[in-house]
């Protein structure tokens, strides 16, 4: 599966109230896609289709289904300043959720342990791939949402 058929069957399943692909060259780290729940949830999620061979699903470099350098570092970031932000992998016929900031350390990890890690993990079966999928998101998202306000709070005493 190429990256635009995995973005057409997230889109084309209508599980994000609203999500825009976004591809910017000028800023190579920046996800693939931006969403919102229409709740006050929103983020970011990059989309990466892994090769089914790979032993380890999330890896660093420039090659098919790998993470550049500056993904990683953006999802790092971003999600040090509490925007809920996820990488959303395809391999081997399942979608896989995983945090932000759980993608350093998850890096050449093999396949059970981003599965132990994973926010949500999709059905290998298309028609039931993305169920349950917007829950995950919402209660991941309004952790955040928790987490930024606590942060808020704390720095202004």
């Amino acid at each position: 599966m190429k990256e635009s058929a995995f973005w057409a069957s997230l889109k084309g399943a209508g599980v994000l109230p609203f999500a825009v692909r976004v591809e910017s060259p000028g800023s190579p780290g920046m996800p693939d896609v931006y969403f919102s729940l229409g709740n006050g949830v929103t983020g970011w999620i990059e989309l990466k289709v892994v090769p089914d061979e790979r032993r380890a699903p999330i890896a660093q470099g420039t090659g098919h289904g790998q993470l550049r350098p500056l993904q990683v570092l953006w999802a790092q970031q971003a999600s040090a300043q509490n925007i809920f932000t996820n990488v959303l992998l395809f391999h081997r016929d399942r979608a896989i959720l995983v945090a932000g900031r759980d993608v350093k350390p998850l890096l050449g990890e093999p396949l059970d342990s981003v599965l132990d890690r994973a926010l949500w993990v999709g059905s290998p079966t298309p028609r039931n791939r993305w169920t349950n999928l917007l829950e995950q998101l919402d209660k991941h998202g309004k952790s955040t949402l928790i987490c930024m306000a606590a942060t808020r709070t704390d720095s202004s005493a």
